[in-house]
């Protein structure tokens, strides 16, 4: 008769998952069968897929920058391969910086840039933080809110304050 194989142990994290983390949080992986490697994904694929570009191989902690879904599980030669484990996570969803249109913690030229691309239609809106566009609070993104974030930029102006359309101040 044939001997089974032990099999690895499934993969765990340092964060619970169905967890709400701040943006940058890290994570780290582990399995408590010494020696197996962890493989991940990041893209609802099976990190078993071998040949697969989605495959990562787990080596240090994972920054958590965004709402992430993780596949994780553990190989070793000699060894049956761990059940796969989802871990599911939300980044907090920060109070909007007026005129930090992309939400990196800077009012900067980017931030111009990228309301320039939503009023173009480059963007789609879940693409920036429409609230931190909307500078003047008048409820629409227009040049209006990208030319007041340049004169930020410049220090022509020190807040938006100001410019809140009169509709938004009630």
């Amino acid at each position: 008769t044939k001997l089974a194989k032990p099999t690895v142990s499934r993969v765990s994290a340092s964060i619970p998952s169905n967890t709400t983390v701040k943006k940058g949080t890290t994570l780290e992986l582990t399995t408590s069968t010494e020696g197996a490697e962890i493989y991940y994904t990041t893209d609802l694929t099976c990190p078993c897929i071998v040949d697969s570009e989605s495959r990562i191989k787990y080596t240090g902690p994972i920054t958590i920058t965004e709402d992430t879904t993780i596949i994780a599980y553990a190989v070793k030669d000699g060894y049956t391969d761990s059940k796969t484990t989802l871990f599911i996570y939300s980044v907090e969803k920060t109070d909007s910086k007026i005129g930090d249109v992309n939400g990196d913690g800077v009012v900067d030229i980017s931030d111009v840039a990228l309301i320039q691309k939503y009023i173009s239609s480059l963007v789609t809106p879940d693409e920036i933080d429409l609230k931190a566009a909307d500078v003047n609070k008048d409820g629409k993104i227009t040049v209006a809110d990208a030319t007041l974030i340049q004169k930020y930029i410049a220090q022509i102006i020190t807040d938006f304050d100001q410019f809140v359309s009169a509709k938004a101040k009630g």
